[in-house]
């Protein structure tokens, strides 16, 4: 199973080999057809994805403010510049209508699947599974479609595609999908191809941080298909290689030394473990049950989840899923230092998934769109696995591909449906993990705009039952209540959360509009000045406790408490009680 170099009477070398492998296309499936059949599959799949609604980090990276003055050359100076880029040409098409957006996705996922069909061609007729005989050219044909078909409308791809934001992922995968190809290309003889892998990493990097390995993949590439060694191939290709591993060096910047990689949201790197007690141990043994549930997936891509909410634990059930995990790097580590293609596969899929899934903490334990490139290695694993046991019968071997392929892109039009609707999508996620409370939070947001009052109040119930730290949820119930005119059930929502989070300003200022209610000036007056203690940057505190103030004559207090309010929330405050305090609107 060793990977060697092909015997030519002429001591032809391996890239020769290659490309003698990449022009020799059967009329059977040719160039173009295979891709063309790639591009409707998809569509057709995705057809009723381009319909999808916004979706939680949708609406924070969506917005005019940010979007109207984006500048394309600003872009390639900021974390996730390319992907602002694009969401502002999107923006400037159609405005907050999500056809433009969801188009945009979906080409740039067929975009993806025409890449890897070309990195197959061309790496297949680098390959020897069998350790002295490459790939026949048109088993390797067959392989490189039927792998490209799968990931093209594999279920597990809709958290990249449809889910708007995720597009970063796509987007990032590729362009680490045509910096391998360059590579591919540059082993032809072509050097013109290392500028192109070199500005695909460094598009990359502009994209995503996860961009960083790829480097690393051509290297490990260029040793075990082309090369022979590591030194062999930095001494064949030094200029590429200086332009790829410098890209790390404007990633570096990008990241502001590394302080961006902490950043929280769209427009940090979003490893933002460590703010919710996350350490890197305890990050990279959670995800050992998340590997092996991507795994799952690959294969049996039932159910799906937008938002897992797992956990990050170190029991014993965890340290034994990462110590299973563990023991298939050293396996695929093993099978590499041997050149063989199965060692070789695993070690791409652990390297590709580095970033996001081992020792670097993320708040989301386990995502589904971090699988985006790796499913590929999955699904190249799987082919050449299926291909070695129905050698015999290659007409077999492409019926179950498109069989596969239509089962696959069925199953992803019908997880399209869930991006269709909010409330649809947070039932699912609570269908799949019944104690996600983020997901019953969020529901019972959608069905109290439903006026679903009861439903409403039994999920925000729901919420508190299994966290009674949500303030949020008490909050929102509190409200409820206090709209159907039950003050009694309002006030003690709020008292058991604060027993629970006695330094929430947000539970200190609901008690205190309760006790403006009920006309409890000294109770109210006491809940306000604690509520700014604990929150001095709340505005709605600032500007209660100032009208309290006005209202008991003292405007100096007034004055200041009114100021700051309008500071930090101009309209917080209206321009009568500014008026009263004797001030004005700046």
């Amino acid at each position: 199973m060793g990977v060697q170099r092909r015997e030519s009477s002429k001591r032809a070398g391996p890239v020769r080999a290659g490309a003698s492998h990449a022009q020799s296309r059967t009329a059977s499936f040719g160039t173009v057809l295979p891709a063309l059949a790639i591009v409707a599959l998809a569509i057709c799949a995705y057809a009723n994805s381009l319909h999808g609604v916004f979706l939680f980090d949708d609406g924070y990276a969506i917005n005019a403010r940010q979007l109207v003055g984006t500048d394309a050359w600003g872009c390639l100076g900021s974390v996730r510049g390319l992907v602002q880029c694009t969401l502002a040409l999107d923006y400037r098409r159609g405005g907050l209508s999500t056809l433009p957006y969801h188009v945009t996705n979906l080409v740039i996922h067929i975009g993806s699947a025409l890449v890897l069909l070309g990195v197959l061609r061309r790496a297949l007729g680098l390959a020897r599974p069998d350790g002295s005989v490459a790939i026949e050219p048109r088993a390797a044909e067959r392989i490189a479609v039927i792998v490209a078909l799968l990931f093209a409308v594999h279920p597990l791809q809709t958290e990249s595609v449809t889910y708007i934001v995720q597009r970063a992922e796509s987007l990032v995968g590729l362009f680490y999908l045509l910096t391998v190809l360059a590579f591919l290309r540059r082993t032809d003889g072509h050097p013109a191809w290392s500028l192109v892998a070199v500005a695909s990493c460094f598009l990359g990097t502009c994209t995503k941080p996860v961009i960083v390995t790829a480097p690393l993949c051509v290297l490990l590439l260029d040793r075990t298909l082309v090369a022979g060694s590591f030194v062999g191939a930095l001494r064949r290709r030094p200029l590429l290689y200086l332009g790829l591993f410098s890209t790390w060096l404007w990633l570096y910047r990008l990241l502001d030394g590394g302080r961006q990689l902490v950043a929280s949201g769209h427009g940090g790197a979003g490893f933002d473990g460590a703010g919710v007690g996350l350490t890197p141990l305890r990050y990279l043994v959670s995800q050992g049950g998340s590997i092996l549930l991507y795994l799952k997936l690959a294969l049996v891509p039932h159910p799906l989840c937008l938002d897992y909410a797992r956990p990050a634990t170190m029991g014993s059930v965890d340290v034994a899923l990462a110590l299973v995990v563990a023991s298939i790097v050293l396996v695929g580590l093993w099978s590499l230092s041997r050149r063989r293609v199965p060692g070789l596969l695993v070690v791409l899929f652990f390297l590709v998934l580095a970033p996001t899934s081992s020792v670097m903490p993320i708040a989301d334990i386990t995502v589904e769109h971090r699988m985006y490139l790796p499913l590929a290695l999955v699904l190249l694993g799987l082919a050449l696995l299926a291909r070695k046991h129905a050698a015999a019968s290659p007409r077999g071997f492409v019926a179950i591909g498109i069989a596969g392929a239509v089962v696959l892109g069925t199953l992803t039009h019908l997880r399209n449906r869930d991006y269709l609707s909010e409330k649809r999508m947070y039932a699912q996620m609570l269908e799949v993990n019944p104690t996600n409370t983020r997901a019953a939070f969020n529901l019972a947001g959608y069905l109290l705009a439903d006026r679903d009052f009861e439903g409403a109040i039994a999920t925000y119930r729901r919420v508190l039952e299994l966290d009674p730290t949500y303030v949020d949820a008490a909050s929102y119930l509190a409200v409820i209540y206090l709209e159907r005119g039950d003050r009694a059930r309002a006030r003690a929502v709020l008292d058991e959360a604060l027993v629970h989070v006695p330094a929430s300003h947000t539970l200190h200022l609901g008690l205190a509009k309760l006790a403006e209610i009920d006309g409890d000036r000294p109770r109210q007056r006491a809940l306000l000045v604690r509520a700014v203690e604990l929150g001095s940057d709340s505005a709605p505190a600032h500007a209660m406790l100032g009208r309290l103030f006005l209202e008991e004559g003292d405007r100096l207090s007034a004055a200041d408490h009114l100021t700051r309010a309008a500071k930090l929330d101009a309209e917080s405050v209206s321009d009568e009680d500014l008026a009263r305090a004797g001030l004005h609107r700046p």
